[in-house]
């Protein structure tokens, strides 16, 4: 093992030890075995297979168990769409420790969020967008621009707000897509969401769009551009599947544009339909879409972990993993695309990500190794949110008031 990993806790305030545990740091590096992790305060202070800590301290027997760094699920929606009441605890007894709120009413989520940070509710840390910036008002959460100057004004004033980045929809206008990437550009804000009608992939890409998603808008983006629509949904598979797509998948990886397929999100949606030949035609464009998403992969761009659900906060992050190598990702490649790189995508990865000496205590404590079955992520023991050991099953009865 690398001398940098032993780190001595030395003397002081008792410690959070975890030993004899395996650690997959989420880096892509091979797994640690049978090493012990030290926590103090909200940081991890030690990693190695001899290190001190400090006497009294918390000391988890981790044999046999496998130690990841905190999930984050990519697209969630805490305050639109008829939100979960207690999405925040659920998703943290999940292991799901980050996410990025891809619209919501803006008070909610500001407000959601000084909770969390604040200590007075458990919860993972928010990556928010606010409004979702849309061509006319088809949900509560969503701000109506119907021109470029509505457009510009609006990220100016989530700007001030504090948003992290901005998501748009697909009925825009392609000029007022255009100006609202260009107003958030300069203003060192992404915009991700769902391409516009009217608008091609490769044009979003080229303008600077951060992230697509969901398999199934990238569809609906192919029969609506306005340059060559493609009509159907057969002819817009075509465009992105096999040969015909491999210039606009490398076009993507090249940009960095990345790819949100929140395929549970689709599956359950598949799932629910009450005609047993609509559900059949369903399940047989969501396997294509899986299929699709391997592609993209294969092609080096980047994939992220989402779900876009609601019903089920956390355990459909799990599905989204199995989902991920069903597509042809590796059971480490599902896992780094709930952990170090939706961190790096989001420029937290200074702090979050990956297991390393000096990062947040972010952790989850498996009960078997993710890397031979990826629903192994669902196992989970302990969530180690901010350095705080919590018992998964015992996080309810610590909220307050979860209904505000």
């Amino acid at each position: 093992m690398a001398a940098a990993l032993f780190v001595a806790c030395g003397r002081g305030e008792p410690a959070l030890v975890i030993r004899d545990v395996t650690v997959i740091d989420g880096t892509g590096a091979a797994p640690l075995p049978a090493v012990t992790v030290v926590v103090r305060g909200e940081r991890i202070a030690a990693i190695g297979e001899d290190v001190d800590y400090p006497g009294g301290s918390e000391v988890i027997d981790g044999r046999r168990k496998y130690l990841i760094p905190g999930l984050w699920d990519l697209h969630f929606h805490l305050a639109g769409l008829d939100p979960h009441p207690n999405a925040l605890e659920t998703l943290v007894s999940f292991g799901v420790t980050g996410v990025r709120d891809m619209g919501g009413d803006l008070d909610t989520l500001i407000r959601r969020r000084e909770e969390v940070e604040a200590g007075v509710r458990i919860g993972p840390k928010i990556v928010m967008a606010g409004y979702t910036l849309q061509g006319d008002q088809y949900a509560d959460f969503h701000r109506a621009v119907r021109t470029e100057e509505e457009g510009r004004t609006a990220v100016a004033e989530m700007d001030a707000r504090g948003v992290d980045f901005i998501k748009v929809h697909n009925m825009l206008k392609p000029e007022v897509f255009f100006a609202i990437v260009e107003e958030a550009s300069a203003r060192g804000l992404a915009v991700a969401g769902h391409v516009p009608r009217g608008v091609s992939p490769l044009e979003a890409s080229e303008a600077g769009m951060k992230s697509f998603e969901h398999a199934e808008a990238l569809l609906e983006a192919e029969i609506f551009r306005r340059d060559d629509p493609a009509g159907d949904i057969i002819t817009a598979l075509s465009r992105l599947t096999g040969p015909a797509a491999s210039e606009l998948f490398a076009t993507l990886a090249e940009n960095g544009t990345a790819f949100t397929p929140t395929l549970s999100g689709y599956e359950a949606f598949v799932a629910s339909q009450e005609e047993e030949t609509v559900r059949a035609r369903g399940e047989g464009l969501f396997r294509r879409l899986v299929a699709m998403t391997g592609e993209m992969h294969a092609a080096g761009v980047t994939i992220l972990a989402g779900t876009d659900t609601r019903s089920a906060p956390g355990a459909a992050l799990h599905r989204e993993l199995a989902l991920l190598v069903e597509a042809g990702l590796t059971p480490l490649e599902a896992l780094r695309a709930a952990t170090s790189i939706p961190a790096s995508f989001l420029g937290l990865d200074d702090n979050l990500g990956t297991i390393a000496v000096g990062k947040l205590a972010n952790l989850v404590l498996l009960e078997a190794n993710p890397l031979d079955r990826i629903e192994n992520t669902s196992r989970v023991s302990a969530v180690i949110l901010k350095g705080t050991y919590l018992d998964p099953g015992a996080i309810f009865p610590a909220v307050a008031d979860p209904s505000r």
